[in-house]
């Protein structure tokens, strides 16, 4: 069973398919969303995105939704989060914004389906 869904927000339209499929999960099995912004360059950003995460959940009906703001390296930060609230699941887009280090580097999705302990699902 689910209970702790972590979606890791960047503003990219894959991530917000993902965040359909979280809030979809999430009111099946009563579980909680957690919202990290997973590329943030400023504050307003990081709090503009997740003020649409919160808003896309509230009207598909959900009212366990948490966010948390934190800083590093996307992937590790991503896994390190669900890891500290017991995420069961982690659903992400695979399309981010990332620049073309992202490209040569490999993509946070990719990253965090390597590193996780907790099942992920990528949403393209």
């Amino acid at each position: 069973m689910i209970k702790n869904i972590v979606v890791p927000l960047d503003g990219s339209d894959s991530c917000f398919k993902a965040l359909d499929l979280a809030c979809d999960l999430a009111e099946k099995y009563q579980a909680k969303l957690l919202f990290p912004p997973e590329l943030v360059y400023e504050k307003v950003v990081a709090k503009n995105v997740l003020e649409t995460g919160i808003k896309q959940a509230q009207e598909k009906g959900l009212k366990s939704v948490n966010e948390l703001i934190e800083y590093g390296d996307p992937a590790k930060t991503i896994v390190d989060v669900a890891a500290k609230k017991h995420a069961d699941t982690i659903i992400m887009g695979t399309r981010g914004l990332s620049d073309i280090k992202g490209l040569v580097m490999g993509s946070v999705a990719h990253k965090v389906s390597h590193i996780a302990d907790c099942t992920v699902i990528s949403v393209k």
